[in-house]
């Protein structure tokens, strides 16, 4: 997906459709490769016993060997339970017969995956973690298991989270929360790091614990969200996570502003409706003269716009990414901020927009 960022400063003087059959984890593998005190010596057990991993061998799992994109697809057909395919040629390099035809076409068809581009699909590709958790993610939508992740969550301890793809944020967010993966490290996660056969396998045994009990009541969740007038959840989501990276990063927290909103709004609309990307309108009306124009009084303003971006999380962590975002968006100059949404689908960039407006205000007059 095309995506993008621009960023500018002004300072003026004034639950489930079916349950897979787990079976329990019995040490009943012939792989000699697989010390019984190893870290994933118990998720060997648990995946050959459920038939989603065998062995590359007789006598051998090869845990640190790489995973194939068509490895992961037969996983997920087999946690399935297998249903009919009727196989289509939908990827030019995915033939009638091959031992993973159906489990791709089966995972194609329910949005698990995707292909590469090209009409392919590269089913002998390696998987990264970041790919291996997104694919997991998405067959838990398909399972409707509930995916949502309480704001109070993030992944500030490790620093290697920047380089997350958008796409993958809020799986890998979601993988976080509910112990999927643990980090390579105390403050990595190694996303494009190539997801091995034993942390796949220990990956899929942490997910069936998920599987077995969707909801717990001792996982913490978010209380109501208490929107203003013309906030959507979306832009309130983004609000409240913009607080908690800058109170992380020691900036104090902002106001939300209802007027500075609608401005920001207006400018995603205008630069959906108008299919352009930028702080400056096609009229030459930059962010300073739509605050104006909007009758709000400032001293200083910064403005942030991304596009293409689905989630909040995604362009949150893409402001992130870049560090003139990033040094506007942890400002401890600004007072309040207006977050602005839209999504009018097709066009440039999927037609995703988003706006944030920062500015720094005497005696806190925005409303």
């Amino acid at each position: 997906m095309k995506k993008a960022l621009a960023t500018v400063l002004v300072v003026i003087m004034i639950a489930a459709i079916f349950t897979p059959t787990l079976a329990m984890a019995t040490p009943q593998h012939p792989f000699t490769d697989v010390g019984t005190n190893t870290w994933y010596s118990e998720a060997v057990d648990y995946v050959w016993a459920n038939n989603l991993m065998r062995g590359t061998g007789a006598n051998t799992f090869s845990p640190n060997s790489t995973m194939s994109r068509a490895m992961v697809a037969t996983i997920l057909y087999r946690l399935a339970d297998e249903p009919s395919v009727s196989f289509a040629p939908v990827f030019t390099d995915v033939s009638a017969g091959s031992w993973y035809a159906n489990a791709v076409i089966w995972a194609n068809t329910n949005n698990i995956v995707q292909g590469v581009g090209g009409g392919r699909f590269a089913p002998n590709a390696d998987v990264t973690r970041e790919q291996f958790v997104t694919l997991l993610f998405r067959f838990a939508m398909f399972l409707e298991i509930d995916t949502s992740v309480p704001m109070s969550f993030n992944l500030l301890q490790f620093e290697d989270r920047i380089h997350i793809s958008s796409w993958a944020q809020e799986p890998m967010l979601w993988a976080a929360y509910h112990g999927l993966i643990t980090g390579t490290s105390i403050t990595t996660l190694s996303p494009s790091g190539t997801a091995t056969r034993a942390q796949c396998a220990t990956i899929l045994h942490r997910f069936s614990d998920l599987l077995s009990t969707p909801t717990d009541p001792d996982i913490p969740t978010d209380p109501p969200i208490d929107l203003p007038p013309n906030a959507t959840d979306m832009e309130w989501q983004m609000f409240l996570e913009v607080n908690q990276l800058r109170t992380a990063h020691g900036a104090p927290p902002l106001a939300w502003c209802n007027c500075l909103r609608d401005v920001a709004l207006a400018h995603s609309f205008d630069m959906w409706q108008r299919d352009f990307h930028g702080h400056t309108n096609p009229d030459g009306i930059g962010p300073g003269g739509r605050i104006r124009n909007a009758g709000i009084d400032f001293i200083a303003a910064s403005e942030n716009v991304a596009s293409g971006f689905r989630t909040f999380k995604a362009a949150n962590a893409g402001f992130m990414e870049s560090p003139i975002h990033r040094d506007t968006l942890l400002s401890p100059g600004w007072t309040h901020i207006g977050i602005g949404h839209w999504d009018g689908g097709g066009g440039s960039y999927n037609g995703l927009h988003w706006t944030q407006k920062f500015i720094r205000q005497p005696d806190h007059v925005c409303r």
